[in-house]
Parts: structure tokens; C-alpha cells; sequence
């Protein structure tokens, strides 16, 4: 997998390190945020293995391998939420969250080690809703919006009012919801609170980027909420007419760049429909 530099565009004081292919996956968007006493790096993408920023702190919005390949740039304080601090810790406790086939797991365990990097960061510490991490004139909050990992968090950066929300991130191939701490239910959940919180900018992980205002964020959030029913809809009609069916290695319902959904589709089997796109 061949690894690229980041481009820096601004907001406040927050700085947004866009990923290679506009943050398309297996490349993310990573967040830089400086304080007058610390700076803090949130989810280290592959894109930083070259020319990573300094950082007195990671915080990761979830232990999925697209957000911390570049995590071995730094020997500094890791955090994430409580529950997808397993999988930060164990490289092993990453892959077995993927609910892999027996015969796929050595495989995908290889794929994270040398084409992700990911190593496993014992040392890293846990976080809950509602954590304040002040880095002097500027606070990065805790917003825990589970469903897409159990432990999957968003950050509101004030006084800038940037809200990141992480792999809530608005993209037209809809939600993913398919690991083995994931919800559909929680997911919704965490949509309708993004809703409810006012900020001036919010920041995605992969390729839509920075949505500027509360009225446009909302209007694209429930056009991506929308994918959630007609995705259900095809699964339940698909389950009448012949049955649960395991993912097959072409969903037939990404487009672009490498998505999430086309490098996982290498490994046929994954979950069942009603977890997946069909």
C-alpha cells in the first residue's frame, strides 16, 4: 500500500491534515489541535507516516485500523473511549472485532501489521462521555457517539466550535455498522445527538470533509440517516426471497476511492445482511 503526505487546510485553531484522496479510506482526515500549554493529534491516518506533526497527546475517535496507522509516529499519552480500548491495545482484539471466518484471520492480522502498521498500544488509556482534555485557552470534549464501534467518539474543540464526528462521516455508501461491538439502534442514536449540537464547523474522517453550519450539517446527516432505511429495506426484502445471506466480496454499493467497504470486501464471508450493505 503505497502511503502519501497530508495537505493542511484551517479552521480556528484547528488545523484538519486531509488524507490522501480527500481522506478516502484506507487513508483518514486527522485533526491538529494546539492549545497554549499542549497540542493534541487526534486519529494518526496513514497519511502521517511521514512527516507527522508533534503532539503532546493522541486522542482516537475509535480503534478501527484507518485511524491510527500512524500511531507509531508518536511515544506520547494515547486515549480512547473505554470500549474500543481493547482494540488499541491488541492487534489481536482488533481483528477478532472484525468477526472474521477462521481461515481470513491470519490473513487480515498480516494486512493491519504491514500495510496499516499497527502494532497494538498497550500502554493507552480510556475516556467516557463528557472528558475534558484542556490544552490551555482551547478544550477538546468527549462526545461518545457509539454504534459504528462501542466506544466510537466524536470531540467538540471549543472555543472554535468544531465539532469532529468522526466515521459519522456523511459519505453516500451510508453508515457501517458491522463489527462485533456495532449497532444499528446506537448508531441512529449517535446521529439524532449529532443533530442536537450547535457548532460552527464539523469535521468528518473520510472524503466529505469540513461541513460548515448547523443547517447544511443536519440536512446532509439525514440524507445519510436516509441510507440506513432504504439499506434495510433491500436486506429485508433480500432475506424473503431467499434467506439470510453472508456479504459477498462485491456489495455492489460503494463508489470512488477505496472505500471501507470495497477493501473489506476482499474477504468474502463477513457478517449477514442486516449488518452490512446489500
Amino acid at each position: 500500500m503505497r502511503t502519501t503526505g497530508y495537505t493542511a487546510a484551517e479552521y480556528g485553531d484547528v488545523s484538519v491534515l486531509v488524507g490522501a484522496q480527500r481522506g478516502a479510506y484506507p487513508y483518514a482526515n486527522t485533526l491538529l489541535v494546539r492549545g497554549t500549554a499542549e497540542s493534541v493529534v487526534v486519529d494518526p491516518s496513514l497519511s502521517l507516516l511521514e512527516g507527522a506533526p508533534p503532539a503532546d497527546l493522541v486522542l482516537v475517535s475509535h480503534a478501527h485500523e484507518d485511524h491510527i496507522a500512524g500511531l507509531g509516529s508518536y511515544e506520547v499519552p494515547v486515549h480512547t473511549h473505554e470500549g474500543d480500548l481493547g482494540a488499541l491495545r491488541s492487534r489481536e482484539a482488533l481483528v477478532a472485532g472484525i468477526d472474521l471466518p477462521p481461515d481470513e484471520v491470519d490473513a487480515v492480522d498480516k494486512m493491519m501489521r504491514d500495510e496499516f502498521h499497527v502494532r497494538g498500544r498497550p500502554d493507552a488509556a480510556g475516556f467516557e462521555d463528557g472528558a475534558v482534555f484542556d490544552l490551555g485557552g482551547r478544550t477538546v470534549t468527549v462526545v461518545h457517539l457509539p454504534g459504528h464501534t462501542a466506544g466510537h467518539s466524536g470531540f467538540l474543540i471549543e472555543p472554535d466550535g468544531f465539532l469532529f464526528v468522526g466515521d459519522i462521516d456523511l459519505t453516500s455508501f451510508g453508515p457501517y455498522y458491522g463489527d462485533v461491538g456495532s449497532s444499528l439502534v446506537d448508531f441512529e442514536a449517535s446521529m439524532r445527538r449529532c443533530r442536537e449540537i450547535d457548532a460552527r464547523w464539523y469535521g468528518t474522517s473520510h472524503q466529505k470533509g469540513v461541513i460548515e453550519g448547523a443547517e447544511e450539517f443536519r440536512r446532509r446527516l439525514d440524507d445519510f440517516a436516509g441510507v440506513v432505511a432504504r439499506r434495510e429495506g433491500r436486506c429485508s426484502r433480500s432475506s424473503v426471497s431467499r434467506g439470510p445471506s453472508r456479504r459477498s466480496s462485491s456489495t455492489g454499493s460503494s463508489t470512488g476511492p477505496m472505500s471501507k467497504d470495497r477493501m473489506w470486501g476482499r474477504w468474502s464471508g463477513g457478517r449477514r445482511c442486516s449488518t452490512w450493505t446489500c
